[in-house]
């Protein structure tokens, strides 16, 4: 949370299973947080994806299974899901596609 109000990142990877504090609570926090409210949060997490309305609702910007992300060990999604995410985050928010550093190569 500190690190969150101190840095302002961009966009916040969350992990739902943390050590000192359950990854849904700090997603309340962040949320109720005037310094952070606005800062998007992808939950990703091995929990099954039915937890995935309550964490939207509680403000995630997108739920991510890891096992979907890498299915298999030499398969590695993550970059592209991510960009995707970014992207749908971003038109929500308003912000128009153009307006975003693509790192796609054509």
């Amino acid at each position: 949370m500190d690190c969150a109000r101190q840095h302002k990142p961009d966009l916040i990877l969350l992990d739902l299973l943390l050590p000192k504090m359950n990854g849904t609570e700090v997603l309340r926090q962040l949320k109720a947080s005037s310094d952070t409210a606005g800062i998007p949060v992808v939950v990703v997490s091995t929990l099954p994806e039915t937890n995935r309305a309550n964490l939207l609702e509680a403000g995630a910007g997108e739920y991510l299974e890891k096992n979907t992300l890498m299915p298999s060990r030499n398969e590695n999604r993550l970059p592209r899901v991510l960009e995707d995410v970014i992207c749908r985050i971003n038109r929500r928010c308003g912000i128009p596609f153009a307006a975003v550093a693509s790192t796609h190569q054509s």
